[in-house]
């Protein structure tokens, strides 16, 4: 069974700055589909895709993608360098737990965008 969540990501645009980039207020708007869980070939495993749009912010290179046990975090960073796709897969949930899931925007200098609006995976 494929259950899918409608959520809205809005990632923060990075703004120029004789530092370089860094986050600001000033969000971008963009949406993105939850969809958990989708079952993998293994019997009784479970993943969570989660994807999102491009952030029309400019000097981003990727995304860092989060997962917290509680809404609202802490979160633990997913993904061991920056993604450049709009998407990501988690095939390290566990059967009756619920996730939530927050994505960064990321620059050159590792400098990350605000967490984006959260959304949540419950896993049968």
């Amino acid at each position: 069974m494929v259950t899918t969540l409608l959520a809205t990501v809005i990632l923060s645009s990075c703004a120029s700055t004789s530092a370089g980039l860094a986050s600001s207020n000033s969000a971008a708007n963009t949406s993105g589909t939850l969809t958990s869980p989708a079952q993998s070939s293994a019997v009784g495993s479970h993943e969570v895709t989660l994807s999102w749009n491009p952030s029309i912010s400019s000097g981003v290179l990727g995304y860092n993608v989060y997962r917290g046990t509680g809404s609202g975090g802490p979160y633990t960073k997913l993904n061991p360098s920056i993604i450049a796709a709009t998407n990501y897969r988690d095939n390290a949930v566990q059967s009756g737990q619920t996730y939530y899931y927050v994505v960064t925007a990321t620059d050159s200098g590792n400098l990350e965008s605000v967490y984006s609006q959260e959304g949540a995976a419950p896993i049968p």
